[in-house]
């Protein structure tokens, strides 16, 4: 999927609702065999949001991680005066 077509995990859903209604929704029952998988649109919104909500969490625990990580190191650097 091209990257213009992507939900960004740096705003969130609601930010980006008329980019999945006017874009994505749109390719996604174009591409599904409705008739083998007959699934309805709420459906496959939802999954849309629960996976972009899953990103956004993973992306935001990698990144408190990352910082925990500096500051962690950051302290052990420090020279302390008694």
């Amino acid at each position: 999927m091209l990257k213009e077509a992507q939900l960004d995990v740096e705003k969130t859903f609601e930010d980006q609702k008329d980019h999945v209604t006017k874009n994505i929704m749109p390719t996604l029952m174009k591409t599904l065999d409705l008739v083998t998988y007959p699934i309805g649109e709420g459906v496959i919104y939802e999954m849309i949001h629960t996976r972009h909500r899953h990103q956004r969490e993973n992306d935001q625990n990698k990144k408190n991680r990352k910082l925990k990580k500096r500051e962690k190191r950051k302290g052990n650097t420090e020279i302390h005066e008694d």
